[in-house]
């Protein structure tokens, strides 16, 4: 019955079962709540930091669905303004009209396209938009 007993003792746990004392598994322990607590407080920090980008986000995405209806109303504008324009100078009327109009308005969009891309790499010249303007009589 003592083996039992002697047995026993040997696997309880004692002051140096884990190989430490109280004294250094407090400071184990402290220190792990000190790094949980840093962990905590950062991860509450990256959602503040998730939940104000999506924020932004989905301002900007709202701009630019405006920015797109805008566009398709100045277009729309224009084209109505350009039909309009090519009525009073004797359009027709059979439809040729709106064609003429994507022609005119093909040849502009491809000038700005021209120099957005000539921006780019070099300055553009002063008397670009006079040359653009005969060049836009000239191709229609």
């Amino acid at each position: 019955m003592e083996s039992s007993c002697a047995e026993q003792h040997q696997t309880s746990p004692g002051p140096s079962y884990f190989g430490m004392d109280v004294s250094e598994l407090l400071r184990t322990l402290t220190r792990l709540d000190a790094r949980a607590l840093r962990t905590e407080r950062v991860h509450v920090k990256l959602e503040q930091d998730h939940r104000a980008t999506q924020a932004a986000l989905k301002q900007a995405t709202d701009e630019l669905d405006q920015v797109s209806r805008l566009a398709e109303i100045f277009y729309d504008l224009t084209l109505r303004l350009v039909d309009h324009m090519l009525g009073e100078r004797g359009g027709n009327g059979n439809g040729q009209d709106r064609e003429s109009a994507n022609a005119i308005l093909d040849v502009v969009l491809k000038q700005v396209e021209k120099r957005e891309s000539e921006s780019e790499g070099a300055s553009i010249p002063e008397n670009s938009a006079t040359t653009d303007a005969s060049a836009a009589g000239t191709d229609s």
